[in-house]
């Protein structure tokens, strides 16, 4: 699916904005948060947001939930609405933005002027790319097919998958100075020799394995017209390839 991480790092200066939120009172960021954004509607089986419905096509069913640390609080907003928070940040992280932003330029230019003068933002983005160095994908690999389809799908429903290319761009023409840009090759599966490689490759698989319906199913059968059947039987095979230890995949 993807893999080129991203660390930025920068210096900043300040802002401000305003508009609705999710929030009961929109003067605190840490209101409760208004009731309608617990509605959800059903898909395939799986469950997605109802506020501001469409705009998030991935899903927010059990099985994430399941995962939530005891000490995380959630507070839900639509983050490409003007900001309205009540004061300003030290730091702000972001990760895995790819496919759930319409405007980055626009979320990069708010977090710029939410920030306390000195602050950090910090972005970690994966490429949604796969290459081998030894060409061990199969001639008309499967998994390959998949993320070609996949990056095709979120451009045309308007939130691209693979933003990473252009993010140190969009992070410094938003107004950030100081800029660090990091790259790692991260293997996909547990096929490196290095035990710390291989235990990265063991995490990106489980990841993959897990997410791969949640991912195509809304973007497969809402934008590109497949059926849920041509879907789910599709990633049969893009399974078997991301459980092949012949094919050595990673992402930069």
């Amino acid at each position: 699916m993807d893999k080129q991480l991203l660390n930025l790092t920068f210096t900043v200066v300040p802002g401000s904005s305003d508009e609705d939120s999710a929030f009961e009172d929109g003067s605190s960021y840490a209101t409760s948060v208004a009731s309608s954004v617990y509605n959800y509607r059903f898909e395939n089986g799986r469950r997605y947001h109802a506020y501001k419905e469409g705009e998030y096509p991935l899903v927010s069913d059990r099985v994430m939930r399941d995962r939530i640390p005891p000490n995380l609080r959630f507070i839900i907003d639509d983050c490409e609405a003007t900001w309205s928070f009540s004061s300003k940040f030290d730091y702000i992280h972001a990760r895995t933005l790819g496919g759930s932003i319409k405007d980055l330029p626009r979320l990069l230019k708010q977090a710029y002027e939410f920030l306390e003068p000195g602050g950090w933002i910090e972005l970690q983005e994966y490429e949604t790319t796969s290459k081998t160095d030894d060409n061990s994908f199969p001639e008309d690999s499967a998994l390959l097919r998949w993320v070609e389809n996949l990056n095709k799908a979120a451009a045309k429903f308007g939130k691209p998958t693979n933003i990473a290319p252009e993010l140190k761009q969009h992070v410094m023409d938003a107004g950030f100075t100081g800029v660090e840009d990091f790259v790692y090759k991260v293997p996909m599966t547990p096929w490196a020799k290095d035990k710390k490689l291989k235990e990265q490759g063991r995490f990106n698989q489980l990841a993959m394995l897990d997410s791969l319906q949640a991912y195509t199913l809304h973007l497969f059968t809402n934008v590109l017209g497949w059926s849920v059947e041509e879907a789910e039987v599709y990633l049969v095979d893009v399974r078997k390839e991301l459980m092949d230890p012949k094919i050595h995949m990673y992402s930069t």
